[in-house]
């Protein structure tokens, strides 16, 4: 399949780290906003929730209730490679586009017959 883009929020305070993340991100088509770290990215969630698709963050003891709260979805342990974190986020780009393809055909039932037109 091939993956839609998403929006994702980096945190990453090590500048060279998040350039390389953004970049190959970005390399797939994704859309990246990066800030400094965990409570920045708390903070730009609870100001505009539905604006990230994708949130990739250290985890701590002080924001992980936080971010339980808003739904995490999934973990990848550090250290982790960048082909390990394309592959999941393209996962997870093609499982929600199979979800939003499920509800598109629960919302709008294919039809065997053409409609017939009244020409009266």
């Amino acid at each position: 399949m091939n993956s839609p883009p998403l929006n994702i929020l980096l945190a990453e305070d090590e500048r060279s780290v998040a350039f390389s993340i953004s970049f190959a991100l970005k390399l797939d088509g994704h859309k990246v906003e990066i800030v400094n770290d965990g409570e920045a990215a708390l903070a730009r969630l609870m100001v505009e929730p539905r604006a990230s698709d994708l949130v990739i963050t250290h985890l701590s003891a002080e924001n992980r209730a936080a971010y339980d709260a808003l739904g995490v979805d999934g973990m990848i342990p550090k250290p982790f490679d960048l082909h390990q974190l394309r592959a999941v986020i393209r996962q997870i780009a093609d499982d929600r586009a199979a979800e939003a393809k499920r509800l598109l055909s629960l919302a709008l039932p294919e039809s065997d017959e053409p409609e017939e037109r009244d020409t009266k």
